[in-house]
């Protein structure tokens, strides 16, 4: 096989034209312009094709990973077209191409938001056959996973001859010959694909050789995990079970970060997404119906960092058809959420088995319940919304344009905060807002489900235009609800609430196993001294959450709740499992000091870390470096009496040392806002 990548094409989008565009494409944030339903995107590129072609048998163009239905022609002749189901389609060009000079052009059909190609485009020439697509099947019995390769090929269909290798991360080798475009590979003694929080994700290497006349005609390499997820239906919703072990998915709604044209920037933001899900402790993911299709990209990160993606339809579509055959490999697809299907559900469950009789994707039947909180603007937010050239929050002309809008978030947000006088402090405050009702609401949502062993969803995003659509943003900055989020979906959390009686203490444990230890809490004053300590046994059973007391504590806090804050930990032995905060009042009306902050900076080789002290409390300190990328372990943090906080911070890009670094530090808490 021969391969003729296309690399550079002339973009067109309504009146805008532009040359020597490279992939990816797409529309309207590509060509600078506000998406318009009636506009469509033409993609169109020349290529040189040599004497040589018209020996091959077969001329075929391939374009992956695209967004939206088109149409392709070559030199004006029309070779096909695509619905857009498909995210890889091949068209026969052979007849079409001529030596020298060629025009191809792929026209996208108007009215889809985002369209475009993300892959690539190809000409292929070949005179056998060449790879559509492997799918993966498993079937697990008596200790031992049978692992069924389906082969799709284009091209010569007859003697094709191929053989399948499987490695396993400790170095196993396992092999199986394809025959009419299917085999079998027995794996003993499996290493299993565990979801986060429940085991090693191990992944084993897949090689799919296609052999020609006399040698490799085409490769294709994937990495699959072995393992068997399915749901355990109960009363409120359903555990999962992986592998045998069941275990509770507590995760989000997942809304990708618009996608723009620059092809590094593009992956690497989606690697900080799938990053910042896996550090606030998801295991699971879920994709709503009608959203834009992830990449092959976006599933093999989902792999690695052993999150279950969750598909959201109403039934099976050709959409549906081809992520099923073409994503079967990857260790995080597979489950399968059908919303508001009611009694076809038995007739869907039958419809999928019979595209894939071996597969093992569950129906997770019950639809999921969303525990939602908006990530309120950033600061680029804020200014990219604003009216032109007008940046105060209070002027008559923003609270005549934006009342409904800025206005209306800047109320939300003091209802617990201070007034923000400048975007940057209302940016700061807006993400603790935000953070502090998710927390609330996600709190209750994991209280409440007792152990009835419901799943735990969240969404921390929304579709908003004046509202950050992220808890990461376009830079791959965390925002403050995604550091909160780490903690709430911690497999075990312990949770302090005001109740009439006093402050009640809870802890949820969502891991496989019962716990046992200790609460710990403390009565501690603005000024950082212990004014009073307890500690009590707790007994949790596994997949359960249960208030374990009430204490009344006014006999401390009476006459001192401006000045007093509670602060209390889960302790297994000496080690601290869950940790938080508890004020007895708004945070605006908390009497804050100057905490005079101590921050100190180690390190070197990308890997710092920051050690953090106060000489009285200091509540939501936010660490940032100024034009250093950086990757921070945890932010907007409540600085106690405890022991110094410290916080491990990653170089991205660049270099920097300790000193340089500890120069472009900034710190800001709430105190300096309330001053």
């Amino acid at each position: 096989m021969v391969k003729q990548e296309i690399k550079n094409f002339k973009i067109e989008y309504g009146d805008i034209a532009i040359e020597g565009r490279t992939l990816p494409l797409c529309c309207p944030t590509d060509a600078g312009a506000q998406w318009d339903s009636e506009k469509a995107l033409v993609l169109s590129s020349g290529i040189y094709i040599d004497h040589m072609t018209s020996t091959y048998k077969h001329v075929y163009l391939r374009i992956s990973d695209t967004v939206g239905g088109y149409e392709v022609t070559v030199n004006g002749t029309p070779v096909g077209s695509s619905d857009g189901a498909k995210t890889l389609c091949f068209f026969d060009i052979r007849e079409a191409v001529h030596q020298g000079d060629n025009d191809i052009v792929i026209s996208f059909f108007a009215g889809t938001r985002g369209a475009g190609i993300f892959g690539g485009v190809d000409i292929l020439k070949f005179g056998g056959a060449v790879i559509d697509n492997v799918s993966v099947s498993e079937k697990h019995e008596g200790g031992c996973v049978s692992v069924s390769v389906r082969l799709d090929t284009v091209g010569t269909s007859e003697g094709v001859r191929a053989v399948a290798t499987l490695v396993s991360s400790a170095g196993q080798i396992y092999y199986g010959g394809i025959i009419r475009g299917k085999g079998t590979i027995t794996v003993r003694d499996p290493l299993y694909w565990w979801p986060r929080g429940q085991g090693i994700q191990n992944l084993y290497k897949l090689t799919v050789n296609l052999y020609g006349e006399t040698e490799i005609e085409d490769t294709r390499e994937m990495f699959i995990g072995l393992r068997k997820i399915t749901t355990v239906n109960s009363a409120d919703g359903g555990l999962m079970d992986a592998n045998g072990a069941q275990f509770v998915p507590m995760g989000a709604l997942y809304r990708p970060i618009e996608r723009g044209c620059d092809a590094l920037a593009d992956r690497r933001l989606l690697e900080a997404q799938v990053a910042s899900m896996a550090r606030a402790n998801f295991n699971t993911v879920v994709i709503p119906e009608g959203a834009m299709r992830p990449s092959d990209h976006f599933y093999s990160l989902c792999d690695s960092h052993g999150i279950i993606v969750v598909h959201e339809a109403h039934g099976i579509d050709d959409s549906l058809r081809d992520s099923l055959m073409r994503n079967s490999h990857h260790a995080s697809f597979g489950m399968i959420d059908f919303v508001g299907c009611g009694d076809d559900i038995v007739e869907l469950s039958d419809l999928l088995r019979e595209i894939d009789p071996d597969s093992d994707f569950a129906l997770y039947e019950d639809g999921v319940k969303y525990v939602g909180a908006e990530s309120l603007p950033a600061k680029k937010t804020l200014f990219a919304m604003l009216p032109e050239g007008e940046r105060n929050l209070f002027s008559e002309k923003l609270e005549v344009e934006g009342r409904d809008k800025i206005l209306g978030m800047i109320s939300m947000a003091s209802e617990s905060y201070p007034y923000a006088g400048n975007l940057e402090d209302f940016a700061y405050l807006s993400g603790l807002c935000a953070a502090e009702r998710l927390s609330r609401e996600m709190v209750r949502a994991r209280l409440d489900r007792g152990d009835s062993g419901r799943a735990v969803f969240s969404e921390i995003s929304s579709d908003s235009a004046l509202i950050s659509q992220s808890v990461i943003d376009s830079s791959a900055v965390w925002k403050a609800p995604l550091y909160y989020a780490e903690s709430f979906f911690a497999p075990l959390a312990v949770f302090a609430e005001i109740c009439d009686t006093g402050v009640a203490f809870s802890v949820s444990n969502e891991s496989r196993r019962g716990f046992v230890g200790k609460i710990e809490y403390k009565i501690i004053d603005n000024h950082n001294s212990v004014i009073h300590s307890e500690e009590r046994d707790c007994d949790v059973p596994k997949f359960s959450a249960k208030r374990l007391f009430i204490r009344d504590l006014s006999e401390y806090i009476s006459g001192h709740e401006r000045e007093y804050y509670l602060e209390y930990c889960l302790r297994d032995g000496s080690s601290v499992i869950s940790k938080r905060t508890l004020l007895f009042c708004e945070p605006k009306r908390f009497a804050l000091l100057d905490p005079k902050i101590k921050a100190e900076v180690a390190g070197d080789d990308r890997r710092f870390g920051v050690t953090l002290s106060a000489e009285s409390f200091a509540k939501g300190v936010e660490i940032r470096f100024e034009d250093a990328a950086v990757f921070l372990s945890d932010n907007f943090i409540d600085v106690t009496s405890s022991a110094p906080v410290k916080v491990s911070v990653t170089l991205l890009s660049g270099y920097e040392s300790a000193k340089s670094l500890a120069a472009k530090m900034k710190i800001k808490t709430l105190y300096d806002i309330g001053k």
